[in-house]
């Protein structure tokens, strides 16, 4: 993979994002069984005016580091959700790699764009991602979700 030069994102690219690991951005779903990123009252997934994700296979193939690399910089956050380009593209959004060279390395050079249509509430974009995401790390307790991590670094 190229660093700093935007490439075509496959379906089965798996994007990542982090989220703070408190009530305020968690929440219980009984329909899913599952903590969910908190969407009322505080938006966990915010588009502002997207969404940023980092590309999971970019920066393993690129750099080396598994997700654990989207919480670099910030103790805030200690938590890390995926979905794939494919899931995003379903709900009617759009996911493209967009590096960003405000960001260092390797995160600016894995950074995704997931953009919400023309016309469509935030809120119920960001509601069908909470509910599409899966957990995938926390770095505050090292715990993993088996088989998402432990066999597939990258």
């Amino acid at each position: 993979m190229r660093c700093w030069t935007k490439q075509d994102l496959p379906d089965g690219a798996r994007l990542l994002r982090r989220v703070q690991d408190h009530a305020d951005w968690l929440e219980w779903s009984s329909d899913h069984q599952r903590f969910l990123p908190r969407i009322r009252p505080k938006n966990s997934i915010r588009f502002d005016p997207e969404l940023s994700t980092s590309w999971r296979e970019h920066l393993w193939q690129a750099h080396q580091v598994g997700p654990e690399a989207v919480l670099a910089g910030d103790p805030r956050y200690s938590l890390v959700f995926q979905l794939t380009a494919r899931q995003a593209r379903d709900i009617t959004l759009t996911a493209e790699h967009d590096p960003d060279c405000t960001q260092p390395e390797p995160l600016g050079c894995a950074h995704c764009s997931i953009g919400r249509p023309p016309g469509v509430e935030k809120k119920i974009i960001s509601s069908k991602i909470a509910e599409t995401v899966t957990y995938l790390y926390s770095g505050l307790r090292g715990a993993v979700k088996p088989g998402l991590w432990d066999c597939d670094p990258g």
